[in-house]
């Protein structure tokens, strides 16, 4: 799996060069946050984990706030709720504040599902309150009486 080529930049983190393949970018922002954005239009469970294990393994980084962008990502794949609680984790056990935007379409309903969660709640402040796309297809192998 390639995460991503990186150089280090001053404060320690790596900043992704252009790399084809690449699962995101980190990018530090003019506000001192650091943006990862994800450059898959599928992402798994597993991706997700590889880029949070990045920034575990960074030291801990000392920004305000770590900025998740979704809005190159179509559809998250693997079970639904890995991938929100995976970053939920994060937030427990990094000082700054772990935030998601650019939800649209299945990843959109999808934070949308999970809404009751407080965890999931606070990774989408200043986000969507409800999903941009329609509701979340029914499985056609379902019956409905």
């Amino acid at each position: 799996m390639k995460l991503c080529r990186v150089r280090t930049l001053g404060c320690g983190f790596p900043l992704a060069e252009d790399s084809e393949g690449a699962i995101c970018e980190f990018v530090a922002d003019a506000d001192g946050a650091l943006v990862i954005r994800f450059r898959r239009a599928v992402l798994t469970c597993a991706d997700v984990q590889a880029v949070v294990s990045r920034v575990h393994r960074s030291g801990r980084p000392s920004y305000g706030r770590i900025h998740f962008d979704f809005s190159g990502v179509a559809e998250l794949v693997g079970p639904w709720g890995v991938h929100f609680a995976v970053l939920a984790r994060l937030a427990q056990t990094v000082p700054g504040r772990v935030q998601v935007s650019g939800l649209h379409g299945q990843p959109a309903a999808l934070a949308w599902l999970f809404r009751r969660s407080p965890e999931v709640r606070a990774l989408l402040e200043n986000g969507p309150t409800t999903p941009q796309a329609g509701p979340v297809r029914p499985d056609p192998r379902r019956r409905v009486a």
